[in-house]
């Protein structure tokens, strides 16, 4: 800290729901001082901000986590599953029951779909994706 010039820190943990520690917030200042009052209640806020989202973006990956695994589950056992929201309507299928009800799209679906003289330009373009990954734009006739 003194070679950066700071004089003192005062820290305070940012706790979760469950009292457990989420991470730690620091006020550094470059002279010897303590909180004030009132800078103690901004930092009780914002250690409750944060772990607001601290524990909203832990949920959110372990639903994505959950959905992954539901998804591969249900790919490796051939079963599907589709929810029904009956005040909306809507209906949502899963990835496997798609390809139950052979809606399934593969690149090799993809390319019988693709005006042959397009076909080995959309070759081309998924061997160099596959090879350097990230998105890619392409334009093919049907």
């Amino acid at each position: 800290m003194l070679t950066h010039g700071l004089r003192s820190v005062w820290s305070t943990p940012i706790f979760a729901r469950d009292g457990g520690v989420l991470g730690t917030f620091c006020v550094y200042q470059r002279k010897p001082a303590s909180p004030s009052p009132r800078q103690q209640e901004l930092i009780a806020q914002v250690t409750h901000i944060a772990s607001i989202a601290i524990e909203r973006a832990q949920a959110e990956d372990a639903v994505k986590r959950s959905e992954a695994f539901l998804a591969e589950a249900q790919r490796l056992s051939r079963v599907g599953s589709f929810s029904w929201r009956l005040p909306t309507g809507e209906i949502t299928w899963s990835e496997q029951l798609y390809c139950i009800f052979e809606f399934c799209v593969t690149l090799d679906l993809i390319r019988s779909r693709i005006h042959p003289d397009d076909v080995a330009f959309f070759n081309d373009v998924v061997q160099k994706t596959r090879g350097a990954g990230g998105d890619f734009e392409f334009e093919h006739r049907l």
